[in-house]
């Protein structure tokens, strides 16, 4: 529907912003650092790398502000 498709169309937009920004020497923890507010684990960094280098930096972010942890509020 409409709302599905704007919702992914921010998101990719989202996603290309933060790859931008955590562009650098640690892309990934600085990502974490920005979304999550804490370091990635040993086994999250892993995933994260493999992600990257398989389907590029966005598609990590894509996936880092599609976390629960982000979007699950307590």
């Amino acid at each position: 529907d409409w709302s599905s498709d704007v919702c992914s169309s921010d998101l990719l937009d989202m996603a290309a912003a933060l790859s931008g920004r955590v562009a650098g020497p640690d892309p990934i923890g600085r990502a974490y650092a920005l979304a999550l507010q804490r370091p990635p684990s040993g086994r999250e960094r892993a995933a994260a790398q493999r992600l990257i280098d398989v389907h590029g930096p966005e598609a990590f972010s894509r996936a880092l502000l599609n976390a629960n942890e982000l979007i699950f509020l307590d």
